[in-house]
């Protein structure tokens, strides 16, 4: 018989870390902490209307070298930032 992955699943993704033995299921959606910088990127310019109103909190699972952590996301609204260059309008 098949053995049944990490999850309890047969064939269902799992993620192994570098600093423990541990096998856990993988989320949907997993990021690495340094792609999820990408993603987020990513996802505010392929669909800007998604961020117009405060509120829109994302959770998106990351990925450490010893375990997956939930890290939830919350556009605040429209700021400006003086910079040298000049004042700016950011997303906070």
């Amino acid at each position: 018989t098949e053995a049944a992955s990490a999850s309890g699943v047969s064939g269902a993704p799992t993620i192994t870390f570098t600093r423990t033995p541990n096998v856990l299921p993988l989320p949907v959606g997993t990021q690495d902490r340094f792609s999820v910088f990408l993603q987020l990127t990513g996802l505010a310019r392929g669909n800007p209307e998604r961020f117009i109103s405060p509120g829109l909190t994302l959770e998106i699972p990351i990925a450490d070298t010893d375990s997956v952590e939930v890290a939830r996301v919350q556009h605040v609204g429209e700021d400006t930032i003086d910079t040298p260059g000049g004042t700016i309008r950011a997303q906070h």
